[in-house]
């Protein structure tokens, strides 16, 4: 039977992170798109759905506000807290492996 190992890498955690933020990016990416769109087919509308767009693009801005305020004041801190935490479990792991 292979022996079983367990080790912490920071470039996967750091990985994950990146993926996060990536993540995050695509998001406005494709809100911006679908603002440029509905920009462009504005004219077409009648007032009803202009004010209904109107309305759930505020809703839309409000909940990526909040998603933006959540990724950077409590997400992002927590991964590095944790990422630090599982570095410093790592090394001491590894000395007592050492020994």
């Amino acid at each position: 039977m292979a022996e079983m190992t367990y080790r912490f890498t920071s470039e996967a955690f750091i990985g994950g992170q990146s993926a996060l933020k990536n993540a995050d990016s695509d998001i406005e990416t494709e809100l911006r798109n679908v603002e440029a769109f509905a920009s462009s087919q504005m004219g077409t509308w009648n007032d009803t759905a202009k004010n209904q767009y109107q309305e759930h693009k505020a809703q839309w801005d409000a909940a990526i506000a909040e998603m933006k305020s959540v990724l950077s004041l409590k997400a992002a801190p927590a991964l590095q807290r944790i990422q630090s935490q599982l570095e410093d479990t790592e090394r001491i792991n590894q000395s007592m492996w050492a020994q």
